[in-house]
Formats: structure tokens, sequence, C-alpha cells
């Protein structure tokens, strides 16, 4: 085993944590603002409601686009699910973009491999 290995491991290792806490304490900072321009907003509408005025449509649209999670919206239009588990495969090698293209020659291959599967059962009945 090479002398310098188990530097280049504690390395990694060091460098692979700072880099979870660094994206872990932008999240949080980002959570943050986010809940406090939403608590902002609500106690504003509150406000504004006892008080007897009038609140706009595009108030009360505005809150709801702020009732989703921080992140949900620009994950759900990369195709990822927030609650969906990601594997160790992914993570190392990638997430698989599934485009029309491909799924018409999936669709197709599939078809195929299901004729073959009927004939074979037909010969063997």
């Amino acid at each position: 085993m090479p002398p310098y290995l188990q530097h280049v491991l504690y390395g990694l290792a060091i460098t692979s944590t700072s880099i979870h806490y660094l994206w872990h304490k932008r999240e949080s900072e980002e959570q943050r603002r986010h809940y406090t321009t939403r608590i902002a907003l609500l106690e504003d509408t509150v406000r504004r409601l006892r008080a007897g005025e009038q609140v706009a449509e595009a108030d009360f649209d505005w809150i709801k686009k702020l009732a989703t999670e921080p992140g949900s919206v620009g994950a759900a239009a990369r195709g990822v699910e927030p609650e969906s588990e990601i594997g160790w495969r992914e993570v190392i090698l990638g997430r698989k973009v599934v485009t029309e293209d491909t799924k018409a020659a999936s669709d197709k291959w599939d078809a195929i491999d299901l004729e073959k599967l009927q004939k074979e059962l037909e010969l063997s009945s």
C-alpha cells in the first residue's frame, strides 16, 4: 500500500464533508429567506383584511406560489420528484434522461419481446 494513500483518503473525506456542510448551510439560508418572506406576506395580508381593505386576487396567487417548498418547482421541472429516493448508481453514473425517441424505441422493443413471448407460450401449449 502506498504511504500517501491514507492522506489522500483523509483529504477526500475532509473535502467531501466540508462541501456537504457548505451546501447544507446555503440550503438553510435559502429556506430561511423563503419562510421569512412567506410570513411577512401573510402578516401583511392579515393586517389588510383586519383593516377591511380589499386584497387583490394576485396577492392570493402569490401566497399560493410561496406555499410550495423552496426548490421543489425547479426539481419538478428537471423531472425529479421531491420525495423520490436517489440511489448510489444514479449519484455516480447520473440519471437516465428519457426522451420521446428513446421511449418510442423502448416501446418498439417491448412490443417485439411481447410478441416473442406470446409465440413461445402458444408453442408450449
